[in-house]
């Protein structure tokens, strides 16, 4: 199905092509009588029943000469093709010219079909299968020694094609293993085929009401649609932004969405943004602890929800308001990339001086590239091991330094100013995810425990989360007691020179651990860099003309100098960044979260996947707009950054944008919201 719409978006035939994916049985006939012919193109078939059923219909059928075909029908209601395209376009020719000169009877099937007996058929047809499956397969040494048999020299041949054969087939069993293979049961449940033949789903129609002339697909289109064939031969994702139908929805790993966000999360970019408490905002230790603690278990609260996560968000923002959010996503994955590269390089650095920053920078972003290239299912299985390497580091790290955990000097007590926005730029951290945790559960099965998948993700999120921020915090509360992390920790702008400081007492085995701990950086951007892609396919639909893989390499090309750059002054970078990321981020949670409680009754299936591209069928997005502007309103002034402070946190209150922002959001949404639907009922 995949490939489908990938060939119809290559030769821009969406206004020509419908796909409509899984009909049920009550709705065949009326699908059958929209039409005028009933084209077949099988390799292998039987009696042919949906081919005896559009003829039936009223429809003339072309048909490839295979199996039971030629003796379902009569000759002047079906016409056969060779099973080669050109054949095949040879005999659609021809019968439309025959059809619409009106030589076609429409009740000659019908007359035609009195001649058959439905159950005789099925029962007949049921014991030619049945007498193939209740058979007995014979032995490799029998089935070879009755090839032997076959002649002197013919025997000898075909022994040799059945030895051939047999390497090859456990080559496939080793490649896909036949238990990853669905069966044909003998015995089948009636009530799961009707249940599962319930949902169908109609695939994109058009990228918009707007009309557009057909044009053939430049060089480019080309080039890229060998290269997206290419490149899925070998295993690498080249899906865009189409919904996953639940047919290829069949991944029921659950434990995955655990260790993705686990392996995000436990690194040393989230042990930095705990550090910047004592670091930055001149909290100590037990002030960040409590401040992580309740941060961290209000803010990985996440929706559950079944596409792209920018895709989903034209259900609350509209077709066109959700440029927006994509935008500011981009951008967003972009700045979270670039913190990760520079905490990945500045570790690096730290083991040896022959290394510095900016080698470290490109070191990281090339694994980066490397993993995210291949996509949804190698990032997956990626995070499922990469977390090893940080957790084992951390606990060295609490073995060698756990005797210095003490503050040093005793801070003063922290204002409300520090403690707001500390809780701000970890509370971005977190809740910045939110734009993303769609994108990782879209091929898992869609008939998966909401509940479970909740809590699989909540646990990654916030056991990673409190660990690694406790951590941070930790160390640097305590490194003004110890010279050699002081030093190392260059005033709170060398996270990594910190992480080594820690681990120098054990000589190589700590600097193997710290380039351990740099490598498991790209656990976090591998995700980033996957959701930068695919939130850049959904601004325009001109993007998502372009195979996710190039968007790779466009992040990478910006990735590396602005990190290179934005290195010099690490923790300024990291809570300017960080901190505007966290603005917008809890505003478009809000408006979405609110969508599905309120006016979606918090149920699954009033999202009609099929209108995620029809810009009449989705809401305005104005509500949303608006509600954004009002949230931008009251954060512009609660704001507190090195760059502006607005006049409410300069009164005293520190970094309140988030919050504001999120209640003024939560709160005026569902009054545009119910003006919205009163006037477009959509």
């Amino acid at each position: 199905m995949i490939d489908l719409l990938q060939m119809r978006e290559k030769y821009l035939l969406q206004d020509r092509i419908e796909m409509l994916g899984l009909v049920r049985q009550n709705d065949v006939r009326d699908v059958l009588v929209k039409g005028s012919i009933f084209m077949t193109t099988s390799l292998t078939e039987s009696f042919g029943i949906a081919t005896l059923e559009a003829a039936c219909a009223g429809l003339y059928v072309v048909s490839t000469r295979v199996g039971g075909l030629p003796e379902i029908l009569p000759e002047d209601v079906i016409s056969f093709a060779n099973p080669d395209e050109d054949d095949v376009v040879r005999a659609m020719s021809e019968a439309i010219a025959l059809v619409a000169a009106g030589k076609h009877d429409r009740f000659r099937a019908q007359a035609w079909m009195k001649g058959y007996d439905w159950k005789e058929i099925t029962q007949r047809t049921e014991t030619v299968y049945e007498a193939v499956l209740s058979s007995t397969p014979c032995d490799f040494w029998t089935r070879l020694h009755r090839t032997l048999d076959l002649g002197r020299f013919a025997g000898i041949i075909f022994a040799i094609i059945l030895l051939v054969d047999c390497l090859f087939f456990m080559f496939l069993e080793w490649y896909l293993p036949e238990d990853k293979l669905d069966k044909v049961e003998m015995h089948w449940e009636h009530e799961n085929f009707e249940e599962a033949s319930m949902g169908s789903y109609e695939d994109e129609k058009a990228g918009s009401d707007a009309s557009q002339d057909v044009v053939p697909p430049t060089r480019r289109q080309q080039w890229f649609a060998s290269t997206s064939e290419f490149l899925t031969h070998w295993g690498i994702e080249t899906n865009g932004i189409n919904p996953i139908l639940p047919e290829d929805r069949t991944d029921t790993k659950l434990y995955q969405m655990f260790f993705v966000w686990f392996s995000a999360n436990i690194n040393i970019l989230t042990f930095g943004t705990g550090s910047a408490g004592p670091a930055f905002f001149g909290l100590g230790l037990r002030d960040s602890f409590i401040i992580l603690v309740i941060v961290d278990l209000i803010a990985v609260f996440g929706p559950k929800l079944g596409m792209r996560s920018m895709v989903l968000a034209r259900y609350s923002w509209g077709y066109f308001g959700s440029i927006l959010p994509s935008a500011f996503t981009v951008f967003s994955m972009q700045g979270f990339m670039i913190l990760n590269c520079i905490i990945g390089g500045q570790t690096l650095a730290s083991v040896s001086s022959h290394l510095d920053d900016t080698l470290g920078i490109v070191i990281i972003g090339v694994l980066s590239l490397i993993v995210t290239f291949f996509g949804y299912r190698v990032i997956h299985w990626y995070e499922t091991v990469a977390w090893i390497p940080s957790v084992i580091t951390f606990i060295v790290m609490l073995g060698l330094g756990g005797t210095h955990l003490t503050e040093a000097p005793t801070p003063p007590p922290p204002s409300a100013a520090a403690v707001l926005s500390f809780a701000t730029t970890t509370a971005s951290s977190v809740i910045s995810w939110c734009m993303m945790t769609p994108d990782y559960g879209v091929y898992h099965t869609s008939k998966a425990s909401s509940t479970r998948i909740f809590l699989y993700s909540y646990a990654g999120f916030f056991i990673a989360s409190l660990a690694a921020h406790m951590l941070g915090a930790a160390f640097a509360a305590a490194a003004p007691g110890v010279p050699s992390w002081e030093a190392g920790f260059e005033q709170g702008n060398n996270v990594g020179g910190l992480i080594q400081a820690v681990l120098s007492p054990s000589g190589g085995f700590g600097k193997f651990l710290t380039v351990l701990l740099a490598l498991s950086i790209p656990s976090a951007c591998a995700p980033t860099m996957y959701t930068f892609a695919s939130s850049f396919m959904t601004i325009h639909a001109w993007f998502a003309r372009v195979p996710r893989y190039v968007y790779t390499f466009i992040s990478e090309a910006i990735l590396i100098p602005v990190a290179i750059v934005g290195a010099k002054h690490f923790y300024t970078t990291f809570v300017d960044v960080l901190s505007v990321i966290g603005y917008w981020s809890t505003v478009f949670a809000a408006i979405v979260i609110v969508e599905h409680l309120m006016f979606r009754k918090n149920d699954w299936e009033r999202y009609d996947l099929s209108q995620y591209c029809h810009p009449k069928q989705l809401p305005l997005g104005i509500a949303a707009t608006l509600a954004f502007l009002c949230a931008c309103g009251i954060i512009i002034p609660s704001m507190s950054q090195a760059w502006y402070v607005g006049p409410i946190a300069n009164a005293g209150t520190g970094d309140i944008g988030i919050i504001v922002g999120f209640v003024l959001a939560c709160m005026v949404y569902p009054a545009f919201r119910v003006i919205e639907l009163a006037v477009s009922k959509r």
